[in-house]
């Protein structure tokens, strides 16, 4: 049942390998930015209208060609912005527009004011930039994301993987997967820890008990996965 009570999911939801498809053309053709995506439904015309002129145009390519959906293995998923935070944004002050989610429940925005894409690790209560906050490619940023390396590393995936490779499931779109209790409080920040539940509510809980974000690394080439803790043991 895990932490939360689960709402009942439409199948669009649910992650389906057999559904991932390579992209036609591959990355740059027709606007695509990703190798493989599996497509749960359009992005809005009122949510890419509403955005446009505050992220940039690859964010608008990815939202119209890919829609809401899950970036191969399932690890990064893609959602309309008023779904992920209030508003779609970190801060409105702060013109943080919010993309992605992660199955362990990060987020990954775009930063107007800074020219950057960040992740906001809400697990670790950090901030992490991911890419340079200098002019730099953005389709070229979004598709690094996609890359099982970047996302091992810079995204920190391990406990996802490990996750799967003990028989469990993909969440859901707007699902994840949450530490109990949270490591900001003193729980254990290893994969056994890991329960299923909605992905805005453990976020919640995570700013609830652990603060809002730190400053952590400001350059992904120096970005070091943080080391398992369980203080239990």
């Amino acid at each position: 049942m895990g932490l939360f009570s689960r709402r009942r999911k439409s199948v669009s939801e649910a992650y389906q390998p057999e559904l991932v498809k390579p992209v036609v053309g591959g990355p740059g053709q027709g606007g695509a930015v990703f190798e493989r995506f599996q497509t749960t439904r359009a992005m809005p015309e009122e949510t890419i209208a509403r955005f446009r002129g505050r992220v940039p145009d690859a964010v608008l390519d990815m939202w119209r060609v890919h829609g809401e959906g899950f970036v191969g293995d399932g690890y990064l998923r893609v959602l309309d912005p008023q779904r992920i935070s209030p508003d779609g944004v970190l801060d409105p002050d702060e013109g943080a527009v919010a993309l992605m989610n992660t199955a362990l429940d990060d987020t990954i925005f775009w930063h107007g004011p800074a020219q950057a894409f960040i992740c906001v690790k809400w697990r670790l209560g950090v901030l992490d930039l991911v890419s340079h906050n200098r002019p730099e490619d953005p389709r070229a940023v979004l598709g690094s994301l996609g890359d099982r390396d970047f996302q091992e590393r810079a995204l920190e995936n391990r406990h996802f993987m490990e996750w799967l490779g003990r028989g469990g499931s993909v969440p859901d779109l707007t699902q994840g997967l949450f530490y109990v209790p949270a490591p900001t409080i003193g729980g254990a920040y290893v994969s056994t820890a890991l329960e299923p539940g909605g992905a805005l509510e453990s976020q919640q809980i995570y700013l609830q008990f652990g603060g809002g974000p730190r400053l952590g690394f400001q350059n992904p080439d120096e970005i070091t996965p943080r080391p398992d803790c369980d203080s239990r043991s």
